[in-house]
């Protein structure tokens, strides 16, 4: 059985009080019209052979629409604040009571003690996303003076259910420009990011709601994490085999996007009351191409378990006290069954939740049920679970030990490499522009680091940061210095800082045209000479370096006329040097990107028309993310894999670059 459990989906609400009749859980007669505290979640896992000692807490949804709320223009800021909390008394009244859990403050009918406030880890929180931008401010900041101080720190994500509703419906809440700004605005504002929690009924409102979700994240780039709930609830009828490959398809889509991540939770409700296996074993005959699927497409680190508390105890055969420690004997002989490490395991259990949220203190301790002598027995024998699936063990590892360095490292494809890299086993030096605004991302680079590694002193003993101007020469020095000073030699460089302005040709200045040259190609040579001065004399010598090109460096651009010859000198360099450097044993290649999603072109992306012009002439019907540039620089990094490969050109595109007819 686990070791530990994060329970990243659990609804504690526990009055039944409230007159609105802003969603059904309430409802007079309605299964889960009844208490919901933290004494009946611990009832309900007190069976199970261990029991989570933390929980991240799930706001109740909410069905608020913005027609029932009348604001006037023209009124006072007090006048609007007291609509809107008329309006949202139900998710304020909520806000109350996680305010007096944490606080230890609670009152009879709360059901929790006040102890229980340390065990709620993170609190995710239902917002009014389809208010107009100023009305959802105003109900931000009456949110925080609900919470408090204490209760606010622990909010680590915001809510919103977009279940119950059709595709066209979906897409026009999200399409909607205060929607997307909404979520950017809550999410990335503060000193951290916060996660955004989305609910899709794939199975009752149509596949075509997860694309809708797709092009929202989209929208939002790659600011805020999102956290997909119940697998998006799939039809799991097993005559359904065209709706499994469209949400294999849309579920493939959601997984190309570094920021998204998966719960498990809830997948136990979605067989009919009258078709629920009776064995977890059963279960799984079922499951099983959906959890595999997931873990293909997103990996253990970006795959949360989750019961969805208490809407799992209304499913499943084992009644109200059993479902969840049910759930838990589902996953657990899934993971067996895959043949997942211990460390994999530990990311599904707990760690790719603190990841999500990030619950970056997160060490929580396991609590164990002193009456069953021996858990991990306890349940069906594993003998009985089929062995014909393939095993999947930890990726190798394929820049171990090697010591890096990348410029431009902590944004964009710098940044995504940079964490490739880490995850492949490299040591790395990070460069950056010398201001506070990249030491700050540097940090966060550190912090999400950590989270892959599980732990914050080995990203720290592994990454170090050399900020500095790539246009200058003492910068690429000072950058190999650093690694030999720090790791005894130089294995990779990347040399991809750079810079792209966009401005109509007879608009362009010397002085822009200077500064496109010095940042581009300039610190592509200065970086270059560098880290081939140093791989040409440490023993043994050798190495490889990777300059970011661009698929600009073969084709012309109307408003890039100072942009485009800065990356075929890039190209040109890196093709001279694998010439003059192979005697060394030094490779040279450069990776070509197409149209990637980067803060170089977001401005571009923003033109809708645009981006879906440039989609069409892709034949892999998307733009690029950042992370598509991280195998392909792993592989050109790894003398194991590309030993032989010097002076290649290798394009990242989709295929844009062929399809140019």
């Amino acid at each position: 059985m686990p070791l530990r459990i994060l329970d990243s989906h659990i609804h504690l609400w526990p009055s039944i009080a409230t007159s609105c009749t802003d969603h059904g859980w309430m409802t007079p007669g309605f299964f889960l019209a009844k208490q919901h505290g933290i004494q009946e979640y611990d009832a309900a896992t007190a069976l199970a052979p261990v029991q989570p000692a933390s929980f991240v807490y799930v706001e109740t949804d909410r069905y608020l629409p913005s027609s029932s709320l009348f604001v006037d223009p023209e009124s006072s800021l007090e006048e609007k604040q007291e609509r809107i909390r008329h309006w949202a008394r139900a998710p304020l009244q909520e806000l109350e009571f996680l305010r007096r859990v944490v606080e230890g403050n609670v009152q009879e009918g709360d059901g929790a003690s006040k102890e229980d406030g340390g065990r709620l880890k993170g609190l995710v929180i239902w917002a009014p996303f389809h208010l107009p931008c100023s009305l959802f401010e105003i109900y931000l900041e009456l949110a925080r003076e609900t919470l408090g101080e204490e209760a606010l720190k622990r909010v680590v994500g915001f809510r919103y259910l977009l279940q119950g509703r059709t595709a066209e419906q979906v897409r026009s809440i999200i399409e909607n420009k205060h929607f997307v700004w909404n979520v950017k605005r809550a999410c990335e504002k503060g000193p951290k990011r916060l996660a955004f929690d989305v609910g899709v009924d794939a199975h009752r409102d149509g596949i075509e709601t997860l694309e809708a979700v797709s092009k929202l994240i989209e929208g939002v780039e790659e600011g805020v994490n999102f956290v997909l709930n119940h697998l998006c609830k799939p039809d799991l009828s097993s005559s359904n085999w065209d709706g499994f490959e469209r949400w294999q398809s849309s579920i493939g889509r959601l997984s190309s996007h570094p920021n998204v991540y998966m719960k498990l939770s809830g997948a136990l409700n979605e067989f009919s009351p009258s078709t629920t296996p009776s064995s977890a074993k059963e279960i799984l005959v079922t499951l099983r191409p959906y959890l595999d699927h997931l873990l293909q497409s997103f990996g253990a680190h970006r795959v949360l378990f989750g019961s969805d508390w208490p809407v799992c105890n209304v499913g499943g055969p084992k009644g109200e006290q059993g479902n969840w420690g049910y759930w838990v004997e589902v996953v657990e002989k899934w993971v067996e069954d895959k043949g997942l490490s211990e460390r994999e395991k530990e990311w599904i259990w707990a760690k790719t939740a603190a990841s999500a949220y990030g619950i970056a203190e997160f060490r929580p301790s396991i609590r164990r049920n002193p009456s069953i002598a021996n858990p991990a027995t306890s349940y069906s024998n594993r003998s009985q679970l089929p062995l014909s699936t393939p095993t999947m063990s930890n990726p190798a590892q394929l820049l171990k030990g090697k010591s890096t360095a990348i410029t431009g490292g902590v944004t964009g494809i710098g940044r995504a490499i940079a964490l490739g890299y880490i995850s492949h086993g490299a040591n790395i030096a990070i460069n950056h522009f010398d201001d506070a605004k990249s030491a700050e991302q540097f940090k966060s680079l550190l912090d999400e680091a950590a989270s892959i590694l599980g732990s914050k002193e080995e990203a720290q003993e592994r990454i170090i940061d050399v900020p500095g101007d790539v246009g200058k020469p003492e910068t690429g020095k000072k950058l190999v210095a650093e690694v030999v000073k720090r790791w005894g030699r130089l294995d990779v460089v990347v040399s991809n800082a750079g810079i792209c302005e966009f401005k109509e040709f007879l608009e362009i200045t010397p002085e822009l045209w200077a500064k496109h040259h010095d940042a581009n190609l300039t610190g592509a040579f200065n970086t270059i000479h560098a880290a081939a001065t140093q791989m040409s004399t440490q023993s043994p010598p050798g190495g490889s370096i990777i300059g970011i090109s661009s698929i600009s460096a073969l084709v012309g651009g109307a408003q890039q006329a100072h942009y485009t010859p800065t990356k075929a000198g890039v190209l040109s360099l890196i093709q001279s040097a694998a010439c003059a450097l192979g005697k060394y044993n030094i490779r040279c290649n450069a990776l070509l990107p197409g149209t990637i999603k980067t803060q170089l072109n977001d401005k571009d992306l923003e033109d809708d028309e645009k981006r879906k012009y440039m989609e069409g002439r892709i034949p892999l019907g998307r733009t690029g993310e950042t992370r598509d540039l991280a195998g392909p620089a792993v592989f050109l990094g790894s003398a194991e894999l590309s030993g032989y490969v010097t002076g290649a050109q290798l394009l990242v595109d989709g295929g844009l670059f062929v399809n140019l007819q």
